[in-house]
């Protein structure tokens, strides 16, 4: 049977609107009459777990950074809230992506702490010389081909050089890595816990 649109049944390229169908149909919403009733019901099934998928995703996020705050205030750790904003950051669906995320992210912690380390400690905090330390910070990123890094390089710079502390500065760069690694791992421990699978009914 054809709708009364021209084309087969569910053939949305043929629809004057066939974009907007594609994006209600997994909404429930049916625009031709004799559309199959079979692809509704897996159109309805697949938002079910979309739906499912994202709220799981959504407590493990919390679980990881509340976790990382807990364990930072465990170690006496000066800014924990450092380890949970690199949670949320690097928490993925799959351990897969979560790895290279914090792959890059702890990478870049590291540049950027040591480069910052070092303008502190032998030319000072003055702004000429913060932003000696990002071009050069980024020019390391570049040249040992970790463009994925060079953003956390410079944010890990920036909070060295730039945020009042009281103490050596390389103690400062130190807990920096040390809390983003922290995140890093809880975010990695998280994302390994498998999701609970409905049964088929």
């Amino acid at each position: 049977m054809r709708c009364p649109w021209q084309g087969t049944v569910g053939d949305k390229r043929n629809h004057p609107h066939g974009r907007l169908l594609g994006f209600l149909k997994p909404r429930f919403f049916t625009l031709c009459p004799h559309d199959s009733v079979v692809e509704n019901t897996i159109a309805m099934i697949a938002f079910k777990n979309l739906i499912s998928t994202c709220l799981a995703q959504a407590i493990k996020t919390g679980v990881a950074a509340v976790g990382s705050v807990y364990v930072a205030d465990l170690l006496r750790l000066p800014q924990g809230y450092w380890a949970a904003i690199t949670a949320i950051v690097v928490m993925q669906s799959q351990v897969g992506a979560t790895l290279t995320a914090s792959r890059d992210r702890l990478v870049g912690t590291a540049i950027g702490a040591v480069t910052s380390a070092l303008f502190a400690a032998f030319v000072g905090h003055t702004l000429p010389w913060f932003a000696v330390a990002v071009v050069v910070t980024m020019l390391i990123c570049h040249w040992t081909r970790l463009d994925q890094s060079y953003r956390m390089a410079c944010v890990t710079v920036a909070i060295v050089m730039l945020i009042p502390y009281t103490g050596p500065t390389w103690r400062v760069a130190m807990h920096r890595f040390i809390e983003v690694a922290l995140g890093i791992v809880i975010a990695l421990g998280v994302t390994a816990i498998p999701l609970p699978r409905r049964r088929a009914s």
